[in-house]
C-alpha cells in the first residue's frame, strides 16, 4: 500500500470499523454511491462552523461543504435559533399552507425576478424533474436537450450521458445519449437529445435534427458537476437567442451554482435570464428543500394538468431554513465578502499549481473551484474527461490526513467555502495545499 493510504488507515480506525458494519446493510457500505471512496470513507461525528469531527478524533477544515449545500457551514447560530423556535411552536410537517411557504418564494423571487411563481420539494432531482415535466406540458414536446456531463439528479429523464466513455458517444456535432445506469428503459433514449458544452454548431445541428419536436434544454449556467467550466464565446447569450427563436423553454439548474457565483446566481451573474431555473443546495443552508419557478405563464401549467405534488415539500423546518439562509445569512453583502476571500484563495492556489510545473486545469467562479489534473484545456465533458483520476485521488486523501476534506468523493466535485470559514482556516488550508502539492 502507497505510504498516504497507509497513514490513512493509520489515522482512522474507526471510520474503518464502521465501514466493515455498513457494508453489511447498504449496497457499497454508504446510503448514496458517491460518499463510497477508497479504501473506505471517513465517518463523521460532529461538526461546528467550518469544520467537521470524525469519529476518530480528528478535526478537519470542510471544504467540500457536503458536495456544496453548507455555504452557511455549520450551526449557523442564526439559522439554529430559528430552526429552534420553529420546532418549539410544533412546526415539524404540517401538509397545510402556512406564511413561510409564502416568504420563501418571495425570497427566490428577490433574486430571480423573472421566477414570478414557484413550487417547492426536497432535492434537486426532484425540481429537475418537475422542471422538465412542466416544459413538456408548456410546449405540448416531448424531447429535452442536456449537455454531456451535466448532472440533473437521479431520474430517468435526465440519467443519461453523465460520465459516459468519451469512445461511445459518438461525433461531437452528434452525440448518441448514454444512459448512466441500468434500469433506466431503454425508448427514454427517444426523447433525450445530448450536446457539448460550448459548442454552438452542436446545438444547431441538434435543433435542426429534430425540429418542432424539443420541449426545453437544460443546463447549468457554468458547469459545476465535471469540475468547474465556464462558458466561452457568448455561449449562454447565444443560447438564449436560439432557445427564444425556436420557442424552446430554457431551463437553469442552480441547484449548485445558486447562491455560490453570486447574490442571484448563475443567471445575474452572466447577465441571462432563463425561462425557468431549478434550486436545492445552498438555499435550504443545509435541510433537504428544493424550488422549481419560472415564468408565470409556464408554471401555470400546473393548473392545468401537470402534475406536481410532493407530501414534505414547503414543510415549516425547511421553509424557515430557507428564508433564514436567503434573506438573514446570505445576504448580497454576505455573499460578496464571501466570494472576495474565496477568490484570493483561489487565486494562491492557482499560482502554487503554476508554480509547481504539474499538468492541471484549475477553474473558479464566485465561491467556488474545481481543480483537475490533465493536460487538456478543459471547455466541456470531452476535453475533462482525460483527467487523472489516481492522482486526484492521492491529493484527496493526502489533504485529508492534513485535516483539510478538499472537493469532494469524485475530482469532477467542487472545493467550496462557507461563511462560516475563518482567516485561520483559509491559512490553514493554503498551507496544506502546497504542501500536498510539493509532494507531487
Amino acid at each position: 500500500m502507497e505510504k498516504y493510504l497507509q497513514e490513512y488507515c493509520d489515522r482512522n480506525p474507526t471510520s474503518k470499523k464502521l465501514f466493515e458494519r455498513a457494508q453489511k446493510v447498504f449496497p457499497f457500505g454508504v446510503t448514496s454511491n458517491i460518499r463510497a471512496y477508497k479504501p473506505f470513507p471517513m465517518f463523521a461525528e460532529r461538526a461546528n462552523g467550518s469544520k467537521v469531527w470524525d469519529v476518530d478524533g480528528h478535526e478537519l477544515i470542510d471544504c467540500q461543504l457536503a458536495f456544496c449545500p453548507m455555504m452557511v457551514g455549520y450551526n449557523h447560530p442564526v439559522l439554529t435559533k430559528a430552526l429552534k423556535d420553529e420546532l418549539d411552536r410544533g412546526g415539524t410537517h404540517w401538509a397545510i399552507p402556512h406564511v413561510k411557504e409564502i416568504e420563501a418564494a418571495e425570497a427566490i423571487r428577490d433574486r430571480y425576478p423573472f421566477a414570478e411563481t414557484v413550487r417547492f420539494s426536497c432535492s434537486g432531482t426532484e425540481a429537475t424533474m418537475h422542471a422538465v415535466r412542466i416544459a413538456r406540458a408548456y410546449t405540448g414536446k416531448d424531447k429535452i436537450i442536456k449537455l454531456e456531463g451535466g448532472y440533473h439528479g437521479a431520474h430517468d429523464s435526465l440519467l443519461w450521458s453523465i460520465y459516459p466513455d468519451v469512445g461511445k458517444i459518438g461525433p461531437a456535432y452528434a452525440p448518441t445519449p448514454v444512459p448512466v445506469s441500468t434500469g433506466i428503459p431503454s425508448n427514454m433514449k427517444e426523447n433525450i437529445i445530448t450536446v457539448p458544452y460550448n459548442n454552438i454548431e452542436a446545438l444547431e445541428y441538434a435543433i435542426k435534427k429534430n425540429q418542432g419536436e424539443i420541449a426545453g434544454f437544460i443546463l447549468e449556467p457554468a458547469m459545476a458537476n465535471i469540475s468547474v467550466v465556464l462558458p466561452e464565446d457568448n455561449y449562454l447569450q447565444k443560447v438564449r437567442e436560439i432557445t427564444k427563436r425556436e420557442n424552446i423553454v430554457l431551463i437553469f439548474d442552480e441547484v449548485i451554482t445558486g447562491c455560490k457565483v453570486g447574490y442571484g446566481g448563475g443567471a445575474e451573474y452572466f447577465g441571462v435570464e432563463p425561462d425557468m431555473v431549478t434550486l436545492s443546495k445552498a438555499i435550504g443552508g443545509g435541510f433537504p428543500v428544493s424550488a422549481v419557478g419560472g415564468k408565470k405563464e409556464i408554471m401555470a401549467e400546473i393548473e392545468k394538468g401537470c402534475y406536481h405534488a410532493g407530501n414534505f415539500g414547503g414543510n415549516p423546518l425547511g421553509m424557515t431554513a430557507l428564508v433564514t439562509t436567503m434573506r438573514d445569512i446570505l445576504t448580497r453583502e454576505a455573499t460578496d465578502a464571501l466570494i472576495k476571500k474565496s477568490e484570493a484563495a483561489f487565486e494562491e492556489m492557482d499560482s502554487i499549481l503554476k508554480k509547481s510545473g504539474i499538468p492541471h486545469y484549475f477553474q473558479h467562479i464566485g465561491s467556488i473551484a474545481g481543480l483537475l489534473f490533465t493536460d487538456e484545456k478543459v471547455h466541456d465533458y470531452r476535453s475533462m474527461a482525460s483527467q487523472d483520476y489516481d492522482m486526484w485521488h492521492k491529493f484527496y486523501i493526502t489533504m485529508l490526513n492534513k485535516g483539510v476534506i478538499m472537493i469532494g468523493a469524485e475530482p469532477t466535485e467542487d472545493i467550496s467555502f462557507s461563511v462560516q470559514h475563518t482567516d485561520e482556516d483559509f491559512e490553514k488550508v493554503l498551507k496544506a495545499f502546497k504542501e500536498t502539492i510539493d509532494t507531487f
